[in-house]
């Protein structure tokens, strides 16, 4: 039988409240010089962001500009607003409202909410606000914590920019770093390069991009990070669709035998429409086999 969560008797009021709140009465709650309004109105946007729209959020920030907004004790509802107006009206409103109540209200936001509006400026391909915003945060003593750099390193691996995501990695791998890059950080640049490696029409620039993905799987292991099959996979996919690559090929099923990291699904399909056609039949027996030895029944 499932337990029936209670809400304070004032969030239910809020609630219930809200079918019948417009935007204009909202507004009204907002400008009201009686704190006791806007408190009510900041609950309804903590609770309910289909309220933001760009006319209540300019509002909202304006009054926190001014020091005109009374600002809650329950830090957590400005967190709320923060994270709604970056998912609703845009990052840039969202970090307006972020600075104007760090001025005039003396919060400093926690990380999370500058993730979501780095975000947002990642949706929005905006890779100068990402950087600067970053820097803000440094700044301002907010630490970039593991999902900080996953924002960047997945926006930097997918528009392309893989020199910028290698620089990125370098500083993260920095003694002086406190946060290291993880399997999934890697799997995403080396994912990069592979997907790189494939659009190029040099074959130097090819084997470059190529030969960089398997000395960050090299990379990783001395760093303390296991590959895993995604990690294998991702190099696999870029190696089988190009000729004079076979060897290096090769050498990734090698060690994937040697690190004991099973093939999955995906694994198989890619070596099913790879080594048969290249004349590698014997090839692909033995690297099943090998995991069939060890008790791994593929």
């Amino acid at each position: 039988m499932k337990k029936l969560v209670r809400l304070p008797h004032f969030t239910t009021f809020l609630l219930r409240r809200f079918s019948t709140t417009s935007a204009a009465s909202l507004r009204s709650l907002l400008s009201s010089p009686n704190p006791s309004h806007q408190t009510q109105a900041l609950s309804l946007l903590s609770l309910q962001p289909r309220l933001l729209s760009p006319v209540s959020a300019q509002l909202l920030i304006n009054l926190a500009e001014t020091g005109s907004l009374s600002f809650p004790t329950n830090i957590s509802q400005l967190t709320h607003i923060a994270i709604n107006l970056s998912r609703h009206v845009g990052p840039t409103k969202a970090l307006e409202f972020l600075r104007a109540v760090r001025k005039h209200g003396g919060v400093v936001f926690e990380t999370r909410v500058f993730n979501s509006i780095l975000n947002g400026f990642a949706r929005e391909k905006d890779y100068d606000r990402m950087n600067q915003l970053l820097s803000e945060m440094k700044q301002m003593g907010v630490k970039p914590d593991v999902f900080t750099y996953g924002i960047i390193m997945n926006y930097l691996s997918k528009s392309g920019k893989i020199d910028n995501a290698l620089k990125l990695l370098d500083e993260m791998s920095n003694p002086d770093s406190e946060v290291k890059p993880d399997l999934i950080m890697f799997n995403t640049v080396i994912n990069g390069l592979c997907k790189v490696f494939r659009v190029k029409e040099e074959a130097l620039c090819k084997n470059k991009d190529v030969k960089m993905a398997i000395c960050l799987v090299n990379e990783m292991k001395e760093r303390g990070v296991n590959a895993n099959v995604t990690t294998f996979n991702a190099v696999l996919k870029g190696l089988r669709q190009e000729e004079g690559f076979e060897e290096l090929g090769f050498e990734i099923l090698d060690l994937m035998v040697k690190d004991k990291c099973r093939p999955n699904f995906v694994t198989i399909d890619l070596l099913i429409n790879w080594l048969p056609k290249i004349g590698e039949e014997i090839r692909f027996k033995k690297f099943i086999e090998a995991f069939n030895d060890c008790g791994s029944n593929l």
